[in-house]
């Protein structure tokens, strides 16, 4: 699905948090819930997108080399490839626990995702882990 680019400040009307908190506890749910699912590179990659989120818990739209170039600024985790974010995405998605939009210029041109984690108390369980891991 592809949407038009719009401000930060517009990104509040995704959130579906209602406190960094909350959204911080919410994401050690999904990687301790679904830990089979997750290679060590899914959790860097699933952490810093979430770490790109915390301005409006749950939103964000870095490009992918911008969140690939903030991880290896950060010496305490270890860089990743930008496939291995791609395919953290793809799971994430499967398991209902992001959403991923396009966004758009007016003119049609392609700007980075926008990426939207879901607020919910469960995902769907194991067979939503069997889909992604069969």
């Amino acid at each position: 699905m592809k949407i038009k680019s719009d401000a930060m400040d517009q990104f509040e009307q995704y959130c579906q948090f209602k406190s960094e908190k909350e959204f911080k506890q919410h994401v050690e749910k999904i990687l301790r819930d679904y830990q089979k699912v997750w290679t060590k590179g899914d959790r860097v990659a699933l952490l810093m997108l979430a770490r790109c989120s915390y301005r409006i818990p749950g939103v964000s739209n870095p490009s992918i080399d911008s969140l690939l170039e903030f991880i290896k600024e950060h010496n305490d985790v270890r860089p990743i490839s930008r496939s291995t974010f791609k395919r953290m995405v793809g799971k994430a998605n499967a398991l209902g626990v992001l959403n991923v939009y396009q966004t758009e210029k007016e003119n049609g041109y392609q700007l980075s995702n926008r990426y939207i984690f879901n607020n919910r108390t469960t995902f769907g369980g194991n067979q939503h882990e069997q889909a992604v891991n069969p």
